[in-house]
């Protein structure tokens, strides 16, 4: 008894001398190690996911902050599926575990990895959650890996960008087989569905449209059309109308998101970024949001009107047709 109390004294003394020799993971570090996490999991998925890789698509946020150079951190690594392709991804999990953690140790090998699938069963949303971690550092970064699976034929249609390389922030990527990233367009739709589609509002969707809209100056009736298609792949609150969900946010108060963007943002943003934005600019962010949901919202409602007035016309000459044939029989 006193030999196993003294073998759990060194133990305890020894995990406290470690401790102190750790240096925790400071915000900087934890979204380095992120960017790396997030890069090798698009590595090894690009080596382990079968040829074509058109029936894949990577969206989001995190696309756009490494494929489009997007200032704003992103945790999640966002992904499009075909739905017939669900059962390959949890085949091929473990090898994408496996290129992971020897790419990783290959540069440090004090890096330690562990992967893990996290879907909820009859889920319509693929969940794998990797944790990233150093012996010589207190605490982790954590990655969520996500496939949201759609139809092929939403696929076709959505418009997407082939990338075989890539260099961020000093991480460099050269993929054995081309993958598939949202152009900007369509990650500009895509955030629009997300402003629709959640129960409550997220800032950094507001920051990215801003962010994307001063790059590719988004036409309303075009973009109508892809936020339309875009929107079949999702539900909305109570069951409303893609647009009417949309509308939801022109209901809220300039002061009440402003609110809550400048605080949450904070995490999100480079510090330079986020003081630049908190003085006046976060304000001029909203109204371009704001008037950009507006345009969008009115060229919907514009284009059922339209489809409504037509069918009315349509109605009117059919039965004007049969009061003419009606008074030549008399």
């Amino acid at each position: 008894m006193v030999g196993e109390e003294v073998t759990r004294d060194i133990a305890k003394e020894m995990r406290e001398f470690m401790a102190e020799k750790r240096v925790p993971l400071d915000p900087a570090a934890r979204r380095r190690l992120s960017d790396l996490g997030h890069w090798r999991f698009i590595e090894a998925l690009s080596q382990a996911f079968p040829k074509p890789t058109r029936r894949l698509t990577l969206h989001g946020g995190t696309s756009l902050h490494l494929i489009w150079g997007s200032p704003r951190f992103s945790e999640d690594l966002d992904f499009l599926l075909d739905r017939k392709l669900q059962p390959m991804i949890s085949e091929i999990i473990p090898e994408i575990e496996c290129r992971m953690r020897q790419s990783l140790q290959s540069k440090d090998p004090d890096l330690y990895l562990t992967l893990a699938e996290k879907t909820r069963a009859g889920s319509n949303l693929l969940n794998f959650r990797a944790t990233l971690s150093s012996k010589g550092h207190i605490g982790n970064a954590k990655i969520k890996a996500e496939f949201w699976l759609v139809d092929e034929d939403y696929l076709r249609k959505y418009d997407t960008r082939a990338f075989e390389s890539a260099k961020h922030e000093g991480i460099a990527v050269t993929l054995p087989q081309a993958l598939h990233a949202a152009t900007l367009e369509s990650a500009y739709a895509d955030k629009l569905v997300a402003l629709s589609g959640r129960d409550y509002l997220k800032p950094r969707d507001l920051f990215d449209l801003w962010w994307i809209g001063n790059r590719i100056d988004p036409d309303p009736a075009t973009m109508k059309d892809r936020f339309l298609h875009h929107a079949t792949a999702y539900s909305f609150p109570d069951d409303l109308p893609p647009e009417q969900a949309l509308r939801r946010f022109l209901e809220q108060r300039d002061e009440d998101i402003i609110a809550m963007t400048v605080p949450d943002m904070k995490k999100w943003l480079p510090e330079r970024l986020w003081l630049n934005l908190k003085s006046d600019r976060f304000h001029a962010l909203i109204s371009y949001v704001r008037h950009s949901v507006d345009s969008i919202v009115a060229e919907i409602e514009k284009s059922s009107n339209d489809i409504v007035l037509g069918c009315r016309e349509t109605h009117r000459a059919s039965a004007a047709s049969v009061r003419s044939d009606q008074n030549s029989s008399h």
